[in-house]
C-alpha cells in the first residue's frame, strides 16, 4: 500500500502475492478477516469492479458485491488480500466467479447493510462466493457472515478444487 493507505494493483508477473502467517489455534475473529492482515493500513479503499487477470488486489473495499468475469469472460491468476466484500443480495452472491486461479487471503464477507451479526433474513446474501465456471478457487484466513448459505462449488473438480483453509463462518442470516 502506498504512505496514504490507497491500495495499490500488483501485476502477478512483477509483485508475490504476500505470505500469511500461519495463524495458531481454529479461525475465529482473531486470525481471519482484512482486519488482522499483515500490513493492514488502517483502512480500505474502494476499487473497481473490473477486474483484471494476472492481479492483485490489496486492501480493497467492493461494497456492492463483485462479479469476477462474466459468462464469456474468464479471468486468470486473480489475488485478492485483505479485501472486503459486502452485499445485500438475499437471492444472490456477495462474490460470483467465473474466473480460474482466483484466491481470497485475509478477506471479509459480509452484509452491506449490518454492521455485526445478528442478520434479519431479508437482509445478508445468499452465497459468499458462488462458483459459476469449472476454476480453481481457493480461500485461507478469510472471514463469512450475514450469509444464507455460505458458498457454492457445484463447479469445483479433482483439477481445478476449490479449497477453503483456516477461514471462520459464523452468524449466518436469520
Amino acid at each position: 500500500t502506498a504512505s496514504n493507505g490507497a491500495a495499490i494493483l500488483f501485476s502477478a508477473a512483477t509483485s508475490p502475492t504476500p505470505t500469511p502467517t500461519p495463524s495458531a489455534g481454529w479461525p475465529n475473529g482473531t486470525n481471519t478477516g482484512y482486519k488482522v492482515a499483515p500490513g493492514y493500513p488502517g483502512s480500505l479503499t474502494n476499487c473497481s469492479t473490473n477486474i483484471q487477470s494476472n492481479t492483485t488486489y490489496s486492501f480493497c473495499n467492493f461494497s456492492n458485491g463483485l462479479y469476477i468475469g462474466s459468462t464469456s469472460n474468464h479471468p486468470t491468476n486473480v489475488t485478492f488480500y485483505g479485501c472486503r466484500f459486502a452485499s445485500n443480495a438475499t437471492g444472490d452472491a456477495n462474490v460470483a466467479i467465473y474466473g480460474d486461479n482466483i484466491s481470497f487471503d485475509y478477506s471479509t464477507f459480509e452484509p452491506s447493510a449490518d454492521t455485526a451479526p445478528p442478520t434479519p433474513y431479508n437482509s445478508g446474501y445468499q452465497y459468499g462466493i458462488d462458483l459459476r465456471y469449472n476454476g480453481r478457487v481457493t480461500i485461507d484466513h478469510s472471514d463469512f457472515w450475514g450469509w444464507g448459505n455460505g458458498i457454492q462449488f457445484g463447479f469445483s473438480t479433482q483439477a481445478k478444487p476449490f479449497v477453503v483453509k483456516n477461514s471462520w463462518f459464523h452468524d449466518a442470516r436469520d
